[in-house]
């Protein structure tokens, strides 16, 4: 029986509260995992879980994993 599938993971990049937007909340190294919950319109961004006080959310650049 397969268990559930790996979440990504990403090249180090920074995580923004929205898409062209900052500063920047945190970096993720490689090696981390997030879970990916969204794309913006033009697909240069991925909404990830970004459970932290006001943000559910928050969004990397969809380049770091290689889109």
């Amino acid at each position: 029986m397969a268990g559930p599938s790996p979440q990504p993971s990403i090249a180090k990049t920074e995580v923004y509260p929205c898409p062209n937007m900052g500063p920047a909340l945190l970096s993720i190294n490689a090696g981390q995992h997030v879970l990916v919950i969204g794309k913006s319109a033009d697909g240069q961004w991925l909404e990830i879980m970004y459970p932290s006080g006001a943000l559910d959310s928050a969004w990397v650049p969809s380049a770091a994993y290689g889109f």
